[in-house]
């Protein structure tokens, strides 16, 4: 596995199990036929009460142009050449 690169993907989903309360799904994203990445996900429908993390506010967070950007590689990180 490995992440994709800019540009077109299939994702594939497929249901492993479907149950009365929860569902087990399969997802796997595609690129130029080879997988990329996959995921298991399990899926249930909530109740119609709010979530509960609906209850908190939005965190809040700096204006863009204060943001600091993120370096491409972690401080730390070992290259790998291709």
């Amino acid at each position: 596995m490995r992440a994709p690169k800019p540009g077109p993907v299939v994702i594939a989903v497929d249901t492993l199990r479907e149950g009365r309360s929860v569902s087990q799904l399969h997802a796997r994203l595609s690129q130029d036929g080879r997988p990329m990445v996959e995921a298991l996900i399990c899926q249930e429908r909530l109740g119609d009460a709010d979530p509960w993390w609906s209850a908190e506010p939005p965190a809040e967070l700096p204006d863009r142009q204060d943001c600091v950007l993120a370096q491409k590689e972690p401080p730390g990180a070992v290259s790998r050449s291709r």
